[in-house]
């Protein structure tokens, strides 16, 4: 799937939305449409899920079987969604980098925040195996940008 930001901050999704990540309930479209109600300054899309950023506030939509919405929600409350949940424990947002079921970011502070799936160790939380998904974005150890 993709997302495009317009010129006045409206957001149009197209692709696969097999997994709600399309903001409405569509399981594929070729054409480019406004997600209805959402606006940002800036849009990314990863493998299953999709987050917007408006006036710092991160929101994201689509699957959560592993907890790559960010918003507490663990997959057995909220499989998947394509209503805009807001991410907590991110504020100072500065960037945000998403994979494939994990997100990340970087805040203001330095600290650098992440969650979702940990099947590989990509959240870097110093867990032995087996890493376990997390569910609201947590400060990665070791991490600083400053």
């Amino acid at each position: 799937h993709s997302l495009v930001l317009g010129s006045n901050g409206s957001v149009y999704a197209f692709g696969n939305g097999t997994s709600d990540q399309l903001g409405e309930v569509v399981s594929q479209t070729y054409i480019p449409y406004a997600i209805s109600g959402v606006t940002a300054t800036q849009v990314l899309a990863g493998g299953n899920t999709s987050d917007l950023i408006d006036n710092g506030v991160l929101e994201t939509w689509g699957s959560n079987s592993n907890g790559e919405l960010g918003n507490g929600q663990t997959s057995s409350q909220l499989s998947q969604t394509a209503t805009p949940q807001t991410v907590s424990n991110v504020s100072g947002l500065e960037a945000v980098a998403l994979g494939s079921e994990n997100g990340i970011a970087s805040l203001s502070n330095g600290n650098v925040a992440d969650w979702g799936s940990n099947q590989y160790g990509q959240l870097d939380d110093s867990t032995t195996p087996p890493p376990t998904a997390v569910d609201s974005p947590v400060t990665a150890s070791g991490l600083n940008w400053l």
